[in-house]
């Protein structure tokens, strides 16, 4: 195959090939293949895109799915403990609904807080 290019591209083309070392056959072999290698990488982008999508979640999905687990287990048990406890303060006539209110809003300002358990 033979290419004709302009002067100035000729001049460029030879220039980088003595300043490698190289033919200037080669440079430019060199020069298309990447050309085309990045010419391809942009079109298949979005191919790529979705199928690192993919990959991500094939990985992922089993930590994900043991965390919902875990977040659905704390959430059983927390619901126990608050309905035993209501039982127990209702038993003892006591104004529950002054005590959840309270415990709640302590339980929300624990959470919010970024120090120890005891500010």
């Amino acid at each position: 195959m033979r290419v004709r290019v302009p002067k100035d591209l000729k001049a460029k083309l030879n220039a980088v090939a003595e300043e490698r070392g190289e033919d200037t056959a080669d440079v430019v072999r060199r020069f298309c293949e990447e050309g085309l290698n990045r010419h391809y990488a942009e079109n298949n982008m979005d191919f790529i895109k979705v199928e690192i999508r993919e990959a991500l979640r094939d990985v992922l999905k089993p930590s994900v799915e043991r965390l919902a687990k875990i977040g659905a287990k704390g959430s059983v048990s927390a619901g126990t403990a608050m309905y035993m406890l209501v039982e127990s303060l209702g038993r003892q006539n006591l104004d529950v609904k002054d005590i959840y209110s309270r415990a709640r809003i302590k339980s929300v300002e624990s959470l919010r807080s970024k120090g120890d358990i005891d500010e």
